[in-house]
């Protein structure tokens, strides 16, 4: 089991979870698996081509996998998915 934590911006797609266990060998299918059991949560962290967003962080461990969705998970793993926060004055 891998558990993929999220912001609260991201929770609102997960019915109110802020964590998710999911059975998944790489980042790729843990997010495949938030898709189908969550659908339209995929497109909120991918780009159309399947791409991890420029403003998402995926982190593996406290690592982050600069958006390498091949990246191997093993049991225990967790996954910290992190928007970047922009702003200005």
């Amino acid at each position: 089991m891998v558990t993929v934590f999220m912001p609260l911006a991201l929770s609102e797609y997960t019915k109110g979870s802020s964590s998710v266990d999911v059975r998944a060998h790489s980042v790729k299918t843990a997010i495949e698996q938030l898709e189908d059991r969550f659908p339209g949560f995929k497109y909120r962290v991918c780009d159309e081509k399947g791409k991890v967003r420029p403003y998402v962080n995926i982190f593996v461990n406290s690592v982050n996998v600069q958006g390498k969705l091949n990246t191997k998970l093993k049991d225990g793993d967790v996954i910290h998915i992190i928007r970047s926060i922009a702003g200005g004055t």
